[in-house]
């Protein structure tokens, strides 16, 4: 029986490859991430993960996010947070938590497409562009890379020069 991490990697893995078997994967993953999720050891990153990318409960993703923000305090928890409280709408506090977590020096794909996403939601153009950039250059085959391709795409067809844009249009959804 694998555990919750493992049960999570399935479940990408399948979901990656397109497979039907993935739906039941992400279920068993949940199940078992809940049933340790109060525990020292867990699994709660990745339910936030789960809950924020897979499962679309933002809400679900941003209470336990908050919750091991208390307990942890952690770049991948940081990042957590901030993914979390985004999609919730709340860009100035994600762009803050997004921000200590890129302080730390680490410099992880998803992190970096995370902080991209934060800054167009908050129309800071070209500092999203440069974190997708980023993003593409840690690593161009990441899970987060064709969203990331897609953002930048979309930033530079509507605002070819964001520095003297005065030209704002909202984006869509990523």
């Amino acid at each position: 029986m694998p555990d919750a991490e493992h049960a999570y990697a399935l479940a990408e893995a399948l979901a990656a490859a397109k497979s039907p078997e993935a739906g039941p994967a992400f279920l068993d993953f949940e199940r078992k991430a809940l049933a340790e999720s109060t525990a020292a050891d867990n699994a709660n990153r990745s339910l936030i993960e789960y809950y924020a990318d897979h499962a679309h409960n933002p809400r679900e993703a941003l209470r336990l996010a908050e919750l091991e923000r208390t307990r942890r305090h952690d770049v991948y928890t940081l990042d957590a947070h901030a993914w979390a409280l985004s999609l919730n709408g709340r860009y100035a506090e994600a762009q803050k938590e997004i921000d200590n977590a890129l302080a730390i020096g680490i410099r992880n794909a998803a992190f970096l497409y995370h902080a991209g996403v934060i800054a167009a939601k908050l129309q800071q153009w070209d500092k999203a562009m440069q974190y997708l950039g980023q993003s593409l250059e840690q690593n161009p085959h990441s899970r987060v890379a064709m969203a990331s391709r897609t953002l930048l795409a979309e930033i530079r067809a509507h605002h070819p020069s964001p520095a003297s844009s005065s030209h704002r249009q909202p984006l869509s959804q990523p």
